[in-house]
């Protein structure tokens, strides 16, 4: 499965794919021979060069389009609205994310309820 993702943030890419494979930024930094810390830089920040964003859509299995990365330094100089903007779009993704998170974790229970229940009906 590709992950093609436009007109985003190209941390916030970065990280969506990440959780979308289930992956830490651990393991993530460990598959593309860096630190966990650079990869939590460049999910915040979107800093990130060629070579580590090319390793990155790698394991990610992520489409990227050539001018994102030309983007990251055009939002640092935005208007400051822009970047609230900006902002408050991260921050909606960031509860987003935590409510997906808590709905994996609810049906993953439930599964291992649902498990329980069929192998004590085999009995």
């Amino acid at each position: 499965m590709s992950v093609v993702i436009k007109r985003m943030h190209i941390g916030l890419q970065i990280k969506l794919a990440r959780v979308a494979k289930g992956l830490t930024q651990k393991e993530l930094a460990k598959r593309i021979f860096k630190t966990r810390p650079l990869i939590s830089h460049i999910e915040q920040k979107g800093d990130v060069n060629e070579k580590t964003l090319d390793d990155i859509r790698k394991v990610l299995n992520m489409t990227i389009p050539i001018h994102t990365v030309q983007e990251v330094a055009q939002n640092a100089t935005k208007p400051p609205i822009q970047q609230k903007l900006l902002q408050q779009d991260l921050d909606f993704l960031h509860r987003e994310i935590a409510w997906l998170k808590s709905e994996n974790e609810v049906m993953r229970q439930f599964i291992e309820t649902q498990k329980l229940l069929i192998l004590r009906l085999k009995k």
